[in-house]
């Protein structure tokens, strides 16, 4: 319950993230895989320490993993480092 309420805290806040950081789309294409990634930061964030903590917890650790993906992922683009 823990990682399936992480995942879409992730990936739903990058959508609302989206917007601000102009991430998602590229002209007039929709680009899927930057929500996936993002639901897979909220997975990795929250895994680690998914046994000790609450739902809400985990929705807000995940939450912080999707914003620092969101950023990780503008700045390395706007650098143009391909593979870090």
């Amino acid at each position: 319950m823990l990682t399936l309420m992480a995942m879409s805290t992730a990936g739903l806040s990058y959508l609302a993230m989206s917007s601000w950081f102009n991430t998602m789309q590229s002209g007039n294409n929709f680009k899927c895989f930057y929500i996936t990634n993002a639901i897979l930061s909220g997975a990795v964030a929250v895994s680690a320490s998914c046994d000790a903590i609450e739902v809400w917890q985990g929705m807000i650790i995940s939450l912080i993993g999707a914003l620092i993906y969101s950023v990780a992922s503008k700045v390395l683009t706007r650098n143009e480092i391909d593979d870090p």
